[in-house]
């Protein structure tokens, strides 16, 4: 076990000093900016996959060099990579030349236009129902969740119910029993007191 945990620390350790690696050079090299960008976006996936639930963002602000909104950026050229490919090259202002495509370039068109489109597609009818039909959905989750909180509630209080009742029945055989044995009457007030105590 110890051996597991000593292995993916070592490997989140060698994860992050790639990432790192290869945001120093996305850094450094605007034509393969895109490439390293990649490289480390598939470096912190590998790695997310090892770290457990809720703490990525503390091992992300631990291990690497850059933010979380770069480490996002990254991420998202490595999911879709292959929809850039197709785009290798961009024409400059001056309409001279072509260059490869940058790592901003590449970010703008995964997120596209920070404006809206003036005109949006139609929205089936069948999305519009189920949007319309939200709002009667969460009223009958949280009317469930009220119900089952309720059922619990009676469950415990019947629980309770069956235990007192199983001490009073055993309370009841050692008032007999002391009485049998002949035991003085402090023995019998204290069990008087549990009886009293159960009720």
């Amino acid at each position: 076990m110890a051996s597991d945990l000593t292995r993916e620390l070592r490997k989140l350790e060698s994860l992050a000093r790639k990432a790192n690696a290869e945001h120093v050079r996305a850094e450094a090299a605007v034509g393969a900016a895109l490439d390293h960008a990649r490289k480390a976006g598939e470096y912190l996936i590998e790695a997310r996959e090892i770290i457990p639930y809720g703490e990525w963002m503390a091992w992300l602000r631990q291990n690497c060099t850059f933010s979380e909104r770069t480490a996002r950026a990254y991420v998202q050229v490595a999911r879709r990579y292959d929809e850039l490919s197709g785009m290798a090259t961009v024409a400059t202002l001056d309409g001279t030349s072509d260059r490869q495509l940058g790592l901003k370039e590449a970010l703008h068109v995964l997120t596209g236009p920070e404006d809206p489109p003036e005109f949006l597609p139609p929205v089936p009818p069948d999305v519009i129902a189920e949007l319309e039909a939200l709002p009667d959905t969460a009223s009958r989750v949280r009317a469930s969740l009220a119900d089952g909180e309720a059922a619990r509630q009676e469950n415990r209080e019947r629980d309770r119910d069956e235990l007192l009742e199983n001490v009073r029945r055993r309370l009841e055989r050692l008032a007999i029993l002391f009485e049998g044995l002949g035991l003085g009457p402090r023995a019998r007030r204290s069990l008087r007191a549990l009886m009293l105590l159960v009720e």
